[in-house]
């Protein structure tokens, strides 16, 4: 926990707006806790507390809406639809696997074809 509450100082500091963070090894409930204790909108997959997840945060004050999600029951994938500035976007936050990429791309890309058309 001490190296989150770090890297989320770090990001404040720096002034980001939105971050992406990988191998969050986040279970459910320390997303949650996540998402009470860091301003602004947290979305995050967890798969377990040793391995994979991914983090997308947005600065509060960012004017962004969320439309949808796709969420990576396994964890190795995010994507976040919605507005910023008035704008449609997709926020996209991808930990491939080290072995077996081209299997997991194509697997992402099909599921997500329906979604960023």
């Amino acid at each position: 926990m001490a190296k989150r509450h770090k890297v989320f100082a770090y990001l404040k500091k720096r002034g980001t707006q939105i971050a992406m963070l990988q191998e969050t090894h986040l279970t459910e409930i320390e997303g949650k806790a996540l998402q009470r204790r860091w301003r602004g909108q947290v979305f995050y997959t967890s798969f377990s507390a040793y391995a994979r997840g991914v983090l997308i945060w947005v600065r509060a004050g960012v004017p962004f809406q969320r439309t949808s999600s796709v969420i990576d029951p396994k964890g190795r994938y995010i994507v976040i639809m919605g507005r910023l500035d008035g704008r449609d976007v997709a926020l996209m936050n991808i930990y491939a696997p080290n072995t077996d990429q081209g299997e997991f791309l194509t697997e992402i890309s099909r599921g997500l074809a329906d979604y960023l058309v």
